[in-house]
Formats: C-alpha cells, structure tokens, sequence
C-alpha cells in the first residue's frame, strides 16, 4: 500500500513522489528527491 500511494504523486516530500512507475527498482531510484540530487 506505501508504493502504491507515492506513485503519480506530485505534492508532498520528494521522497514520497514518483510519477512515473515501470520497475519496481524505481521506488529506490528514481524518486523525486534522488532526481533532483542529479
């Protein structure tokens, strides 16, 4: 239910923002806060 609700997300901490899922790695990678950090 945690995964299910950071993604599509575009408020809130940039932790808990992924907008677009296609692997389950993304949740470890490519949310908000590590792209920004790029």
């Amino acid at each position: 239910v945690q995964r299910g609700r950071m993604v599509n997300r575009a408020f809130g901490e940039p932790a808990m923002q992924l907008h677009e899922r296609h692997d389950a790695s993304d949740f470890d990678t490519k949310t908000q806060d590590k792209l920004a950090a790029e």
